[in-house]
């Protein structure tokens, strides 16, 4: 199984600032500001780690996705079809027509380089998901 994770920075530099300005009011005596900065700094680090599962997971004939702090979700590559593919973007539809389901996927949310990657292996595995249940 391949994990792909999000190339997302911010919170953690954001956390950062934010313990860095709980320092600097905290030793101006500024314990009102000090205790707010403190709060935002441990929501940003807390957004940050909720970023640190990977975003999308890919092998044995499964797509796995995160969704943030629910469950990730588990799909079965021979029921996708991809809706479309543009820079930076992809849509795709799962199970039947009657009962699907929309998933869209920003590649660019995981770097050019990682996204492109995961575009090569997922078309590579949807393929073979494709060819192995055809020939059941």
């Amino acid at each position: 199984m391949t994990n792909y994770r999000k190339n997302n920075l911010l919170p953690l530099v954001l956390s950062i600032l934010f313990f860095i300005g709980t320092i600097i009011n905290f030793l101006i005596r500024s314990y009102t500001m000090a205790g707010i900065l403190l709060i935002l700094g441990i929501l940003w680090f807390v957004g940050y780690m909720i970023n640190q599962r990977p975003y999308l997971t890919l092998g044995e004939g499964k797509l796995i996705v995160s969704r943030g702090i629910m469950q990730p979700r588990e799909y079965d590559l021979s029921k996708i079809t991809v809706a479309k593919t543009e820079k930076g973007y992809m849509q795709l539809i799962y199970g039947p027509k009657s009962a699907e389901e929309k998933l869209n996927i920003v590649l660019s949310a995981m770097g050019s380089k990682v996204g492109q990657q995961f575009l090569e292996d997922f078309n590579r595995s949807l393929k073979d998901a494709k060819d192995k249940r055809s020939a059941h």
